[in-house]
């Protein structure tokens, strides 16, 4: 996953890029022309991806707490300002997956954000990405500010009709909260650019499960 140049408030991948290729709203909704106005969920029924990718058992009404809970930080958060007395601020001195076999250590998934790239003699602890995180739509509707946060989601027949209310009344707010949440979202995404450099990286990121099986070099390059 190489780094590209996007607006600040925008999807960090393209569509067509996406590691994740589910989808939560109807394309068709959206003209690369004109903008219509926030995605809609499919009318017929609810899709297969009407809760949090890779999360079978949360909503996506409750992606907000979904992302208060697994990627978020808040401990770190508060102790940024120190950390450069105990480490460089950069990933780029990060080893690949690869060179921590070298060195020894045991790959250890850590569900627990906090023990993130934490590391001991024998072994280094790495948190797997959500597979949210690998979806645009996902992104589009949670984590950029052209739609913020829409965590009221409840059916597709009432969705326009509370957006219009979230664009009255609460759109400052979500601007703010979804731009907090997209710079978590980067942050976990980022590190793996360093740890993941080359084929063998890959396979050993999906032989202890950091990554979806399904994720072919070729795409993860792109």
């Amino acid at each position: 996953m190489h780094s590209k140049s996007f607006p600040v408030s925008a999807v960090p991948f393209s569509d067509s890029d996406a590691l994740n290729v589910e989808r939560l709203f109807c394309t068709s909704d959206v003209s690369p022309v004109t903008d219509p106005g926030p995605p809609k969920l499919p009318q017929s029924s609810l899709p297969p991806g009407y809760h949090v990718l890779g999360e079978p058992n949360v909503p996506l009404t409750d992606s907000e707490c979904f992302l208060q809970r697994e990627p978020s930080t808040p401990l770190l958060d508060a102790l940024f300002e120190y950390l450069w007395l105990a480490a460089k601020q950069s990933s780029s001195n990060s080893d690949t997956l690869h060179v921590q076999i070298i060195k020894g250590r045991d790959i250890v998934p850590a569900e627990d954000p906090k023990l993130h790239l934490i590391w001991q003699e024998k072994r280094i602890f790495i948190t797997p990405i959500p597979q949210c995180l690998f979806n645009y739509d996902f992104w589009t509707l949670f984590l950029s500010s052209k739609y913020p946060m829409m965590p009221t989601l409840v059916s597709p027949s009432n969705l326009q009709q509370q957006q219009q209310q979230q664009q009255q009344q609460q759109q400052q707010h979500h601007v703010c909260v979804s731009q907090s949440y997209r710079a978590i979202a980067l942050g976990v995404l980022r590190p793996y650019t360093f740890l993941i450099q080359h084929r063998s990286d890959l396979s050993l990121a999906k032989e202890h499960h950091l990554i979806p099986p399904h994720v072919e070099w070729a795409a993860w390059c792109r």
